[in-house]
């Protein structure tokens, strides 16, 4: 280990600790009811958002609305510095309740006191748990929901990862009422510590959320599992030999299939953000890949054309949001003037 390595490592610790000093501290600003529209439903989601600005985007409006008219009743925890009356009014057609806390844990820290907000767990027979880092859904939601509710498990997500421990991604979890109803459930999310370092939260919380339940025999799924995609990859590989395929978009794909022959992993969201979409009809794609694109994946660009052929999601409600809360690198080739289409 390299002293760059220790040190991270050693932040790493240091902010697992320090969350578990902030975990009983209030954090909660404020909190107010929405319309709830689904009164009644036993079927929840937690949705966790943040904004520098305190802004509510179309994007994640457009979400909030998919959610419930699936049925859901939502509850909204904003985590953001600035979160204003008009704020609370733009989310209230949609949400059950609404709530104001400090950006303490991140998102942990917003599923926590969401989840905590809801008074009766005996009849909930789903409960989601999504954050505002995806843009979508691109596809209906329900088409991925009705086909993980014929499946005998206690939580699943959308897709899965084997870096560093198996887990599922936590932009999306849900837990069905088996989990729901158990003591264990509500210790835990009682218990977990409010993390304030990136790392800390993926060794410390997202994986560790989902090891935890493996340890206590609770059933876990992915919707897009890892190896059926790194399967899909592979097969089609000899496909991608085509004498219009540019030099160097076959040479990532030599060294991804490589990669993948070895045993190595990545970000599932990031590395086969296209295949989900052409093959899988997957219904996000991740903010950061778009904004970011830290793994300097070949053809990010190609999103906005992507989304605009293949879906019927407006890519134009992605551009306002990067326009105002990122720096992106890759745009693509969106319209000179972009127009934001509320559902």
């Amino acid at each position: 280990m390299n002293w760059e390595s220790a040190w991270d490592h050693a932040r790493i610790g240091v902010g697992i600790a320090a969350g578990y000093v902030r975990r009983n501290q209030k954090q909660i600003i404020s909190s107010s009811t929405g319309s709830d529209p689904n009164r009644g439903s036993n079927r929840w989601v937690v949705y966790a958002n943040y904004s520098r600005q305190g802004r509510v985007f179309d994007y994640v409006l457009y979400a909030l609305k998919a959610l419930c008219d699936e049925g859901f009743r939502i509850i909204f925890v904003s985590n953001s510095t600035n979160f204003g009356a008009s704020e609370v009014a733009t989310v209230q057609p949609w949400c059950a309740k609404i709530i104001h806390r400090r950006n303490v844990g991140y998102d942990f820290g917003a599923y926590k006191d969401g989840i905590s907000s809801i008074d009766d767990f005996t009849a909930i027979e789903n409960l989601i748990l999504m954050n505002d880092s995806v843009y979508g859904p691109l596809f209906p939601i329900s088409d991925t929901i009705d086909r993980m509710s014929m499946r005998d498990v206690d939580i699943w997500g959308l897709t899965d990862s084997w870096q560093h421990d198996y887990h599922l991604q936590s932009y999306f979890l849900c837990f069905n009422r088996n989990v729901l109803v158990s003591s264990f459930f509500r210790e835990f999310w009682r218990k977990i510590p409010l993390i304030n370092y990136k790392k800390s939260v993926i060794r410390g919380l997202e994986i560790e959320t989902s090891q935890m339940f493996l340890d206590n025999g609770y059933k876990l799924a992915a919707a897009f599992p890892y190896y059926a995609l790194t399967d899909r990859f592979m097969g089609r590989f000899p496909l991608a030999i085509d004498p219009k395929t540019a030099p160097f978009e076959l040479e990532l794909a030599e060294r991804l299939r490589t990669h993948f022959a070895t045993g190595s992993t990545v970000n599932p969201t990031h590395f086969f953000w296209e295949m989900l979409i052409n093959d899988f009809r997957f219904p996000f794609i991740k903010g950061e890949l778009i904004s970011k694109n830290p793994a300097a994946i070949y053809g990010i660009n190609r999103w906005y054309d992507k989304i605009t052929k293949l879906t019927d999601y407006d890519p134009d409600m992605i551009m306002d949001h990067l326009k105002y809360s990122q720096r992106p690198r890759l745009f693509g080739n969106p319209p000179a003037k972009a127009t934001v289409k509320l559902p």
